[in-house]
């Protein structure tokens, strides 16, 4: 029967090694888009004309702006951000940063801080933590021969 715990045991650790890699990796990944967007996106400035809300589950409501802004070329785009907030932080003629892509100026997003980074780094933080986490159960059950049994 001591086989059969040490074959879960190390089932567990082995899973929580992948999911949390799995985690540091889509993370990592995330931040490079997001980094390579802000290097070679073109930027501007935009004008929130309206707020979209859209209602989730258990009756919570979401917002995202609805920004106006010229690209280079002269052309006016109207986008609606991807990033939904629960708290409408907001107002219709508030100026914003824009990032776009210059190639196709309908690809734009609000540039601001946790729009850009919150996702990505909560991705890292999560799989870094817990693949050290995983790393040093895994050494003491190694060092303390819980994994011979």
């Amino acid at each position: 029967m001591a086989s059969k715990k040490g074959s879960k045991d190390i089932f567990s650790s082995i899973f929580g090694l992948v999911l949390s890699t799995l985690f540091l990796v889509i993370g990592l990944w995330q931040t490079r888009l997001v980094l390579y967007e802000v290097k070679n996106f073109s930027k501007t400035q935009g004008q929130v004309v309206d707020i979209i809300s859209v209602q989730g589950r258990r009756g919570v409501t979401f917002y995202s702006p609805q920004v106006r802004f010229l690209s280079q070329s002269g052309e006016e785009v109207i986008f609606v951000e991807q990033t939904q907030n629960s708290n409408n932080t907001y107002q219709k003629g508030d100026r914003v940063k824009v990032l776009y892509n210059p190639q196709n100026p309908t690809d734009a997003r609000v540039s601001v801080w946790w729009s850009l980074y919150l996702v990505p780094f909560g991705f890292v933080i999560i799989g870094g933590v817990t693949l050290v986490l995983m790393i040093g159960i895994m050494a003491g059950k190694i060092s303390s021969g819980t994994e011979e049994e």
